[in-house]
């Protein structure tokens, strides 16, 4: 038996170094699992963690980020305030058609934009997926699951639109590459409506490809090239948001007990009873406001609190946070915990975060793209629309982000519409040049897209309106001019000076 000991001693010491502290070891039950130090929330899910996962890693993946979600603030937070910064409320689109490529007069693109977006609206917002209101819920089931299955429903045959609904991720039994490479998805594996049978197939839609009804418009989060299947946002941190849970709850236990009274009677020279006797005596007296426990000097009572210090248990559990939160790319403050920063120190945090958020929403910005090219060029083949590459863009409309870019945009705007003011004046630019050079610049500040061909007729009506008005008011002063000299020669002419008569000179 000691023989047998001796030998696996080594092994519970390198189980113990790679599993946890030896304090947990010791504590433990020898076939207490559960008990040997701090284990990995993943570890005790217990996936395999490669390139994809397996089925049954990846089910418990889903499960654990929906629990953290769910459960956990932190865990919400982490998903929750980033598509809030980079989507916004809701996700609105931009259809633009090029008048020069195309060939078309003004008249000819507005109607064109409105015959469009007659469809496209509808379609946009339509009840059975409506894209533009639920942005914020696709983008949250995008970074809980990894994934964002959705399967073609109906096609409308006479417009090309499509309706979608959403796919459980947990029902996907596996994704094949198209062309049996590892980049882009090509076929669906669905689990089948019955026990037994062969997993169902579903196309997945590409940029040159739509499959119709039944097809599957398929989104990953996989930061790899590849991998066929998406990881959940929340798994590098899961392990991590548990221990900060775990740590957090301890404080709070830690304090519970800090707040404990204990109450210390010393009754000297007394036997049991009587200190028996000295103990029931006191809580009657003192086991309401206002009682009074009366003893002699032999009798010594003293209040007693437990003394747990946190200052360092306190640091450690920020310093989880401030690890959970920096991985992410969000700074400490906007968690609340703005103690540890001032201006100058938030607004350097904010360069990067800002940084990381506009590549967070290029990714998320992705989703919906696809889904307003891939509805137009249908629209386009059964109503007759030209190409997106003979001069027409659809694209999702999203915040600005950088407000020290904008705030630096905007000191510099007037500086700049001078400068292009003169070089207009000198001969040396265009009118046309400068003025798209000023909408660009109104573009970065405001974050909307300005339609060029729209711009330049509003300021030509604008233009005009106000030259009329001028004219109007000049007129309007001339024709008061001559008013009053009418009046003032009618007023002399009816007040004429008496001929004056003289004396005769003696």
């Amino acid at each position: 038996m000691r023989v047998r000991d001796a030998i696996a001693q080594p092994f519970k010491m390198i189980y113990e170094a790679l599993t946890g502290s030896a304090m947990g070891q010791a504590y433990g039950a020898a076939d207490d699992a559960e008990n040997r130090g701090f284990r990995p929330l993943s570890d005790r899910f217990d996936p395999a963690m490669r390139r994809d996962l397996s089925l049954m890693s990846h089910a418990q993946m889903l499960k654990m980020a929906h629990y953290l979600f769910t459960s956990n603030p932190l865990a919400k937070f982490l998903i929750n305030i980033p598509t809030a910064v980079v989507l916004g409320r809701r996700v609105d689109y931009c259809l633009e058609f090029d008048a020069e490529r195309l060939g078309w007069d003004k008249a000819k693109v507005d109607s064109e934009t409105d015959r469009a977006s007659a469809f496209l609206d509808p379609w946009w917002t339509h009840s059975s997926h409506d894209f533009g209101g639920r942005a914020l819920k696709y983008a949250r089931t995008y970074l809980i699951t990894g994934e964002l299955p959705l399967m073609v429903t109906s096609v409308n045959p006479m417009t090309g639109l499509f309706q979608t609904d959403y796919v459980d991720s947990a029902l996907i039994k596996g994704v094949l590459g198209l062309n049996r490479l590892s980049t882009v998805p090509g076929t669906i594996l669905l689990e089948p409506a019955s026990v037994g049978s062969e997993p169902e197939q579903h196309e997945v839609c590409r940029e040159d490809y739509f499959g119709g009804v039944g097809s599957m418009i398929f989104f990953r989060s996989a930061e790899r090239l590849n991998s066929m299947r998406g990881f959940s946002y929340l798994l590098d941190v899961g392990d991590w948001i548990d221990s900060h849970d775990q740590s957090f709850f301890g404080q709070v236990d830690r304090s519970i007990l800090g707040n404990a009274l204990l109450h210390d009677l010393e009754v000297k020279g007394a036997d049991a009873a009587t200190v028996a006797t000295h103990v029931e005596s006191f809580r009657k007296a003192s086991g309401k406001p206002g009682g009074i426990f009366g003893h002699n000097e032999n009798v010594k009572h003293e209040v007693k609190t437990p003394n747990l210090t946190q200052a360092d248990s306190a640091e450690f559990v920020r310093a989880l946070r401030v690890f959970i939160l920096g991985s992410k790319g969000i700074p400490e403050y906007w968690y609340g915990s703005g103690e540890n920063s001032n201006r100058s120190t938030s607004d350097s945090q904010n360069d990067i975060a800002l940084k990381i958020m506009e590549s967070f929403q290029d990714e998320l910005a992705g989703i919906f793209r696809f889904l307003l090219t891939t509805g137009y060029d249908q629209l386009a083949i059964k109503q007759g629309f030209p190409r997106r590459d003979e001069g027409v863009s659809i694209y999702p409309k999203m915040p600005k982000l950088s407000e020290k870019d904008i705030s630096r945009i905007g000191a510099v705007f007037s500086q700049t519409e001078a400068a292009l003011d003169s070089a207009v004046a000198g001969g040396r630019l265009s009118n046309d040049t400068a003025r798209k050079v000023t909408s660009s610049l109104v573009e970065k500040i405001t974050g909307e897209a300005i339609d060029d061909d729209n711009e330049s007729s509003k300021i030509e009506a604008e233009t005009e309106e106000r030259e009329a008005k001028a004219k109007a008011e000049q007129e309007s002063a001339a024709q008061a001019a001559a008013d009053r000299m009418s009046m003032a020669a009618e007023r002399g002419a009816a007040v004429k000076p008496s001929p004056m008569t003289t004396t005769p000179t003696r």
